[in-house]
């Protein structure tokens, strides 16, 4: 249960990011979504932990924020393997919509936390 509500949140958040950024553009279907959050999510879960170990250096120099670059590296990522359904129009628009979804995830991951523990 708690996977599928992170795949809803995390589709949520694709959602919103790609209405608010011109750069991002997910078909129009909630299967689209919900296959693109999927997606991000199991790049997450597998090559962007291998990445980390190998840049560890550099993302302690940049006190962390060589983790912005791995996150747009997944999503652009992404992008190439759902050609069509999932398109990015390059490295900034992959850049801020990491941002947002970082952010619209962290939003819901504390409003549910708290709705769930109560």
């Amino acid at each position: 249960m708690k996977f599928i509500t992170k795949i809803l949140v995390l589709s949520g958040a694709c959602y919103l990011s790609a209405i608010l950024l011109p750069g991002i553009h997910i078909l129009n279907s909630f299967w689209s979504v919900v296959g693109v959050a999927v997606v991000i999510a199991l790049l997450n879960s597998t090559i962007a932990p291998i990445l980390n170990l190998f840049t560890l250096p550099i993302n302690v120099l940049s006190f962390g924020l060589f983790s912005l670059i791995i996150n747009t590296l997944m999503i652009l990522l992404a992008g190439s393997l759902l050609h069509g359904i999932f398109v990015v129009d390059g490295f900034w628009a992959a850049f801020w919509f990491s941002i947002l979804m970082t952010v619209f995830n962290n939003l819901a991951n504390t409003i549910i936390g708290k709705e769930h523990n109560a």
